[in-house]
Formats: structure tokens, sequence, C-alpha cells
């Protein structure tokens, strides 16, 4: 999609759509203050042609509705029978100005609980950039283990900003 016009200051939000299944309520959510207009969404745990969402694909119908770019990334898929089209669930990041570059990077985890058995996959952070008022911005979004301890935590986003911080040479 095209750039909308740029402001002085870039107006970011995060949000945990939990599936997307309630789908109306979270773009009414993103439509009303203080999260309307927003420059930047980064999306977390958003399902991708599951049926407790209604086989959408939330990032991009969110993204159509509220007329911006997106980039989704996968973290875990969901086993399906074959020949059934596959499902997953991960995150996204949507945005007033194209995005570029979009890339996932692999976050270290923990073992998880039987419950969960049927993902296949790891925690992964979604990257991408864009350009807002010819300033190269990067974007990431991580929905951290949330049945980890802090030291776990840390250890993810340690992990993240590695990827993302300039290394010394």
């Amino acid at each position: 999609r095209p750039a909308r016009a740029a402001r002085r200051t870039l107006k970011a939000i995060v949000f945990n759509a939990r599936s997307g299944a309630r789908f109306e309520g979270i773009l009414a959510c993103l439509r009303r203050p203080p999260l309307a207009d927003a420059d930047v969404i980064m999306l977390c745990e958003a399902d991708w042609q599951l049926r407790r969402s209604f086989d959408r694909e939330i990032a991009a119908d969110l993204a159509a509705e509220l007329d911006m770019s997106f980039a989704y990334g996968p973290e875990f898929a969901i086993r399906r029978p074959p020949g059934v089209a596959p499902s997953f669930l991960g995150n996204a990041i949507l945005s007033s100005a194209p995005l570029a570059d979009a890339r996932m990077i692999a976050l270290p985890t923990t073992r998880m609980s039987r419950r969960y058995a049927h993902l296949i996959g790891q925690p992964r952070a979604l990257i991408a950039s864009a350009a807002f008022g010819g300033r190269q911005v990067t974007v990431a979004v991580a929905h951290l283990h949330s049945r980890w301890n802090p030291a776990g935590r840390a250890r993810q986003m340690a992990t993240l900003l590695e990827y993302l911080l300039p290394r010394d040479t």
C-alpha cells in the first residue's frame, strides 16, 4: 500500500489479538482513541486460517480494514490432516508505510507442555523496516513465552536485541 503522509511523531502500539476470534471487537478498539490512527501496530497471537477465528487471516484482514501494509510471521503451524490448507499462530506488523526486509529469528524457548503438542514450531520474533518521513525505522514484535520464568524471557529479549543492535567490529 502507498505510505500515508508522515507526521513528526511515530504512533506505535502493541496489541495481543488472543487468536483474533473477536475480530470486530479488535477492529473497533484499533479504530477508536487512543489506538486510532496508529502508524505501526505490532500484533501478537494472530491466527491464520484457524477454525477458532473463523478461518480468517487476522493480520491480513485487519490490514485491509485499516488500509495498512502488513507482514505476518508464523511461529507455530497447527497439525492438520493431509490435503487441508495449513493454519498458523503467529505475530504481525501492520504499518501505514510499506514494509520491507521482513524476516524472522528464532528465540530461545523452554519445553512446551503437552497441551501444546498440536503445535509445530517455536517462538520467533518478526522484524521489518519501513520509511516514515524519510527515516528508516526497524520494527520488531515478539510474544515472549508466558509460561517461562523471568530469566527465560530475559534470554528471549536479549536474543532479539542482539540481532537488532549494531555490533562493534
